[in-house]
């Protein structure tokens, strides 16, 4: 069994399914999930284990803005706006409720690397080089309820609030996709952004 220590990136919206964004997706950008479109779907590919961890019971949580957690304070608020942008307020808390979270994830082995590697579209932009990134898509969670909302600490008025009745994807981890100096395809740890720090 691999070693689960890749952390995970919260999705900037929600909504989509795992039929949406299966295991094995190549993305470009880990902040937008632009997608890149190989020419087949790569998840039929996967030809390791995919570990099905244990529903996680509803759990709730808050942040503070100015705190220590500026990365996920910023994530959770993106997440309930919708991506619009919106300046936070100078003092004030983010309240949520997650409930039920599933987790699926895989280890690419080296022959599913090259299989992703030689699709033409992905191919492609591997050979741009560093300018232009792929990911693999290697874990997901999942969650039946999602709810959070920003208050005013102060004035203790609620600001933004939103409530989503899942099944919906809301976390995903990645591996870099990228050539050698040899121009072999190999995969590496990313989680520059992540704010999920481990499996389960």
């Amino acid at each position: 069994m691999p070693s689960f220590r890749e952390s995970y990136f919260l999705v900037p919206s929600l909504g989509q399914q795992e039929s949406d964004m299966p295991l094995g997706s190549v993305i470009a950008d880990v902040t937008t999930l632009e997608r890149i479109k190989p020419n087949e779907d790569l998840s039929i590919h996967i030809d390791t284990k995919v570990y099905k961890l244990a529903e996680v019971e509803p759990t709730a949580g808050f942040i503070r803005s100015g705190g220590f957690d500026t990365s996920r304070y910023s994530a959770f608020r993106r997440i309930m706006l919708d991506g619009l942008e919106e300046p936070p307020a100078s003092a004030s808390v983010i309240e949520y409720e997650i409930g039920w979270v599933k987790t699926r994830l895989f280890q690419p082995s080296a022959e599913f690397i090259a299989k992703a590697a030689a699709d033409p579209a992905v191919k492609s932009r591997l050979e741009i080089g560093d300018a232009a990134k792929v990911f693999v898509i290697t874990g997901l969670k999942t969650t039946k309820i999602f709810s959070i909302s920003e208050t005013l600490e102060e004035e203790g008025i609620v600001t933004h609030e939103k409530e989503f009745d899942g099944p919906t994807i809301l976390g995903f981890k990645v591996k870099r996709l990228f050539l050698t100096s040899d121009g072999e395809p190999t995969i590496e740890s990313y989680v520059d952004g992540a704010i999920f720090e481990q499996d389960g």
